[in-house]
């Protein structure tokens, strides 16, 4: 099972890439979270690894073998700015919220509201967003 979720978490980050002008790693943290946003809001395309990181809840390996791979891409370094780190961390769980919905097809939002969501959470990426 450790084998499936390492190959889950490698498929975040190549989706993450279609995102990037640039290799994930090379990325900064406001592109990087940018990249995981759009990849999380095409949740209906990325069933399998929703399966696999909510199966993860009751697996501690698993969640090591997430961590492994997307820890480098999202995790925010002691540095950052308080402010900066509650809208990342707000846009980051709240686009895990919206992949769950659409990957389930429970609850999800129409692609009217999808959409704005999403351009909300990207604004938080940068620094602003509606209050």
């Amino acid at each position: 099972m450790s084998g499936l979720v390492e190959h889950a978490a490698l498929q975040v980050i190549q989706r993450m890439s279609k995102f990037l002008a640039i290799e994930p790693h090379k990325a900064s943290l406001t592109e990087r979270y940018a990249a995981y946003i759009k990849t999380a809001a095409e949740g209906q395309n990325a069933r399998a690894e929703w399966a696999l990181w909510s199966h993860s809840a009751y697996i501690p390996q698993l969640q090591e073998a997430w961590k492994r791979h997307l820890g480098p891409m999202l995790d925010l370094p002691p540095e950052t700015p308080h402010e900066q780190r509650i809208r990342l961390n707000t846009a980051r769980l709240a686009a895990e919220g919206l992949w769950a919905a659409q990957a389930s097809g429970v609850l999800a939002p129409n692609e009217e509201d999808r959409k704005a969501v999403v351009a909300h959470l990207l604004a938080l990426t940068q620094g602003s967003g509606l209050t």
